[in-house]
């Protein structure tokens, strides 16, 4: 299993005004690396550290594959001014 922290510049609530949820979840994608060295995108499973008014989340993998990329889609999440998320994909580090 992992657990990737991911990290907005600013607030990150949902549209409603909400802490992310199952919807939001599964516009999470994470690209995972195995020990033959081939890639496939997995659904984290549950998501981590909500409710506490911050600008991170913690994406739940159920894998033992190396997590390399963190996507999101676009529209699904808003930063303190309402502004709706761009599509974004972030190496992990």
């Amino acid at each position: 299993m992992h657990l990737v922290r991911v990290v907005w510049a600013g607030g990150v609530t949902t549209v409603n005004n909400e802490e992310p949820g199952d919807l939001e979840r599964n516009a999470d994608s994470v690209t995972v690396k195995n020990a033959n060295g081939s890639t496939a995108d997995v659904t984290p499973f549950a998501l981590g550290d909500l409710a506490d008014n911050d600008n991170n989340h913690e994406l739940c993998l159920d894998t033992a594959d190396i997590p390399v990329s963190v996507s999101f889609s676009a529209g699904y999440l808003t930063d303190p001014n309402n502004d709706l998320n761009p599509a974004t994909t972030v190496d992990v580090i």
